[in-house]
């Protein structure tokens, strides 16, 4: 029997068997492959209440037949199925479901979500890997949580009003000269308003900023800020193969915690401390990685334009090979998609592919790991980096650090540190011809 038929089947069913016995009719229900695929993919954060800046609970067939917050005149279930098909914004972000699942979804929503037999009555339990510092393989050796401003150990209040906001907390490296960071893991202290965060390290601080201190930065990264890692909903703990390290700032430097809150359902009790954790070695690994930047600082996108292409090319200045281990592609709100290339000594008929986003989500920016989890640069290779954006605005948009401004830039993990760079560009590990 096709999933189609044995949801429907399992609905009628269940409304007849009802009917026919007497007794009173069981709580309405998702059907069991539905509710397993729901499960699986979107109750992470679609739970009650909803988690990391999701705005309605999609775990049970009540919540599924309510009204949209968008427009209560249409029942959830039916915006379900039109963002599962969305080519710009799918869900779950950034990752469309298989065809398999699709079909399951589709027959359902289409026979009007009807209640079935299911697995469990109330369902929306979170779902997902598990993350955080109890599932590293490792003794943690740091944190660096959101804090007050003027203090590292008390929570961050976050009022009503702070809607989409990002804040930055810095802190002085507590890192000595020869340490090395090799594993990284979220601590989600609020997951009603942790939309994600991501960790910088810096030799200076933005003008008028010390450690302790914390400020609204939006989309900011002071040009000397190394992208480190970051975490957004459904990622996993990240853990570096053992003969990898990654690079951390020496005594003197800093880091930067950047988190993003979504507060639009007005919390007012939010004291958060989400942040990151981290095992460390003093003995140095096989291969120390770095963070090099790849893109484009030319940006221009007319109002009311769509499709717009902006490619940045990088050469790098280099003798050896360099090997790339992973990606962190970053655009802002007009982004749609994003892809770095490498073109193999220059030549357009010898294209690899690093990494590609078909469907840019800025609620959803991670890691990418490189193809067969290294990919090695030769001398004479040139990698492109191409970034497409649609603006519905009346105004153009150019390069800025704003989250209304753009950014087309791909924050490169590789080795040795700061090799994958421009001459020019060294000092700062561009890689932008």
């Amino acid at each position: 029997m096709s999933s189609t038929k044995r949801i429907l089947f399992a609905a009628i069913v269940g409304a007849v068997t009802s009917a026919c016995s007497g007794e009173p009719a069981a709580v309405s229900a998702i059907p069991a492959e539905v509710q397993a695929i729901l499960d699986a993919r979107c109750v992470e954060c679609h739970t009650s209440p909803p988690r990391f800046g999701a705005p309605m609970p999609l775990g049970t067939y009540d919540a599924l037949h309510a009204g949209a917050v968008t427009d209560p005149s249409r029942p959830v279930y039916e915006l379900v199925g039109e963002r599962i098909h969305d080519p710009l914004r799918p869900m779950p972000a950034g990752a469309p479901l298989p065809a398999s699942e699709l079909a399951v979804l589709d027959a359902w929503i289409a026979a009007g979500a009807p209640s079935g037999t299911a697995s469990t009555v109330d369902g929306g339990a979170p779902s997902g890997p598990p993350v955080g510092p109890e599932h590293l393989p490792c003794e943690v050796t740091h944190e660096f949580r959101a804090h007050a401003p003027g203090t590292t150990d008390q929570p961050f209040a976050l009022a009503p009003a702070m809607g989409n906001t990002v804040m930055c907390f810095a802190f002085a490296s507590p890192f000595t000269d020869v340490e090395q960071g090799t594993a990284f893991a979220p601590i989600i202290d609020d997951p009603r308003v942790l939309h994600h965060w991501i960790i910088f390290g810096a030799s200076t601080l933005p003008e008028g900023i010390s450690p302790g201190d914390a400020w609204d930065c939006g989309t900011a990264l002071s040009q000397d800020s190394a992208f480190l890692t970051g975490w957004a909903p459904g990622a996993r703990n990240y853990v570096l193969d053992e003969d990898l390290g990654r690079e951390l700032p020496n005594p003197g430097g800093f880091i930067i915690l950047q988190v993003h809150y979504w507060n639009v359902a007005g919390y007012d009790d939010v004291r958060d401390r989400s942040g990151v954790a981290l095992c460390s070695t003093q003995t140095p690994r096989t291969h120390e990685i770095g963070t090099s930047t790849l893109g484009s600082l030319n940006i221009r996108i007319p109002a009311r334009a769509q499709d717009v292409e902006i490619t940045g090319t990088c050469t790098p200045a280099i003798t050896e090979p360099v090997t790339i281990i992973g990606s962190a592609p970053h655009m802002h709100t007009t982004g749609r998609t994003i892809r770095t290339e490498v073109l193999r000594g220059g030549s357009e008929t010898d294209v690899e592919m690093l990494v590609d986003v078909p469907s840019w989500d800025f609620n959803a920016q991670g890691a990418h790991p490189a193809p067969g989890g290294r990919l090695v640069i030769q001398p004479g290779d040139v990698l492109r980096t191409t970034c497409t954006y649609d603006n519905d605005g009346e105004a153009d948009v150019f390069f800025g650090e704003r989250t209304e401004d753009e950014m087309c830039f791909n924050f490169v993990s590789a080795y040795p540190p700061g090799q994958l760079a421009t001459e020019a560009g060294r000092p700062r590990r561009l890689c932008i011809d």
